[in-house]
């Protein structure tokens, strides 16, 4: 059978395109630096480098068929050209096009959300029912059927998923025993999600619970030392399970002085470090009371030091940062910064500490985070979504989980945060 001119135009057509058989130009890259290429669904070639790569000084030599070649016979030459982030590069050697899309860094979806109340029925909370609905859509977000998001500052091509979850506290009721919480968020650790969760006021004395003085009282299945212990127990299991879901390891910050620790922690994930202050940072540490006596409470300056030493030896490094208290909103902001309970009174006027006004630990706080690249702050609480400055601190806060609302945001290893969303689920 004879084969018309056109047949063979058509054929030579589809060699000039790139396609998962034809596809055989690679790189070498400055640095020893090693990336194998994915294939994408347009028919282009995603080359993952590391982050901090400069994209323009990144390529040294070319490869055809696993054979170098001289790279200015390529067109355009892969080693001179201007190489936007995200945008096809397509270069043509010996009459075929090969497509590429260069990232430095990868990208990645956090999922920020905070005070479901889980099962508390006299203060907005959400039921495990709808807890467990709102997992499931944050679970199944960018999947088939799934909810659909699309970040502006996203590189072309990128579907986001939930790659790692945050509750920013306010677990469930008071002094509850963590089950209707757990029960609630399971399909996070089902589906193999990084979970991470931190105290709110609702879970921990002496915040919330004005059971005297000092805001924590003895009792052996009652008292706020015996649920904070059930708190922080909860918390520690959670976020360790995270951190095997996640692949990364959790630093605590404490100090000598206080048997019950609330232990602020960091850890970084996908080239991002995460600090999570949970009720609110530089939070007391205490004694737990007995029958006979009293708690005994410390002054947090050990735990400042111990943050300011960590995040010294990584200065530079991308950061978010997060507690469940906003930095500088609501009504009774200040309260908290200065370790004081519902009822406004001191808990511990009879410890000395560097820092005896709210500023001053506001302060101390941004000096440690202005110490981190690219710091965002986000921080729940006040059931409502806004955006506050402190100083050069920018806090987002987000609604309570009743209202179905998260912020999803866009991460960039080595850069941070890259854009927010609020999402409703």
């Amino acid at each position: 059978m004879k084969l018309s001119k056109r047949f063979f135009g058509l054929i030579a057509a589809a060699l000039l395109t790139t396609s998962a058989w034809a596809q055989t130009m690679t790189f070498t890259y400055a640095g020893d630096v090693t990336a194998t290429p994915s294939e994408m669904a347009d028919g282009s070639w995603l080359v993952q480098l590391p982050g901090g790569t400069d994209l323009n000084a990144a390529i040294t030599g070319v490869k055809v068929n696993g054979v170098a070649v001289d790279a200015t016979q390529v067109t355009p030459n892969p080693t001179t050209t201007f190489i936007t982030e995200g945008e096809i590069e397509t270069f043509v050697y010996d009459g075929k096009a090969y497509s590429f899309r260069f990232l430095a860094g990868e990208y990645f979806t956090a999922v920020i959300f905070s005070d479901p109340h889980v099962a508390q029925d006299d203060y907005d909370g959400i039921t495990v029912a709808n807890m467990q609905t709102f997992v499931n859509n944050v679970v199944n977000m960018g999947k088939d059927g799934g909810k659909v998001v699309t970040f502006n500052k996203a590189p072309k091509g990128y579907v986001p998923t939930a790659d790692i979850v945050f509750c920013l506290g306010d677990m469930d009721k008071d002094k509850a025993s963590g089950t209707d919480f757990t029960t609630a968020t399971a399909g996070f650790n089902t589906a193999g999600i990084p979970f991470i969760t931190m105290a709110g006021n609702h879970d921990l004395s002496p915040d919330l619970w004005d059971d005297g003085s000092k805001g924590v009282t003895w009792g052996v299945n009652d008292g706020g030392a015996y649920y904070d212990g059930i708190t922080l127990d909860l918390i520690t299991a959670q976020n360790n399970t995270a951190a095997t879901n996640g692949g990364f390891t959790i630093n605590t910050f404490t100090q000598s002085g206080g048997e019950v620790q609330i232990k602020p922690f960091a850890f970084t994930f996908k080239g991002v470090d995460f600090y999570c202050g949970q009720t609110y940072w530089f939070q007391k540490p205490y004694d737990a009371p007995s029958m006979i006596s009293a708690a005994k409470f410390y002054a947090p300056d050990g735990v400042i030091d111990a943050l300011d030493t960590y995040v010294t030896a990584r200065e530079g490094k991308a950061a978010v940062w997060m507690q469940h208290y906003p930095f500088n909103y609501g009504s009774d902001c200040d309260r908290w910064w200065l370790n004081a309970n519902a009822s406004g009174n001191s808990l511990d006027s009879e410890v000395t500490s560097a820092y005896t006004t709210a500023a001053q630990k506001k302060d101390k706080l941004v000096e440690i985070i202005s110490k981190t690249k690219n710091p965002v702050h986000f921080s729940g609480h006040v059931h409502s979504t806004k955006t506050n400055t402190y100083s050069t601190l920018t806090d987002y806060t987000i609604d309570n989980t009743i209202s179905m609302a998260a912020y999803v945001v866009l991460c960039k290893e080595g850069v941070g945060v890259v854009e927010i969303q609020t999402v409703t689920f």
